[in-house]
């Protein structure tokens, strides 16, 4: 059978996460209370990380955490991953969570 993975060597990918600005909710209905980040690394099939919970005040959030995770970085810079960040508004708990954002971020030009 034939392998279509790309030869991969071990990294570790490092972030620091400062904080979110200029947090405006779609509906004025449910104020945006405590925003929390998730990771994900494309072809990745471990749990993605996520940070704690941080209260918004004006419309802005610090958070302030370093997140490191095991990677396999290919060796062909061509197949390097993406990391997808999603930031989650925690709805007075019981409600659950909804999405506010989502970004992501190409690994090829970090490599």
């Amino acid at each position: 059978m034939l392998n279509i993975k790309p030869a991969v060597h071990p990294g570790t990918l490092s972030v620091a996460i400062i904080g979110i600005r200029n947090v405006i909710p779609s509906l004025d209905l449910f104020p945006i209370k405590k925003l929390y980040c998730k990771f994900d690394i494309s072809g990745d099939s471990k749990e993605p990380i996520i940070t704690n919970k941080h209260p918004v005040k004006g419309g802005s959030c610090n958070i302030f955490e370093i997140i490191s995770v095991e990677i396999a970085v290919p060796l062909d810079i061509d197949y390097c991953p993406v990391l997808t960040v999603y930031a989650y508004d925690n709805l007075m708990g019981f409600l659950g969570s909804r999405l506010v954002g989502v970004t992501t971020i190409p690994l090829k030009k970090y490599a």
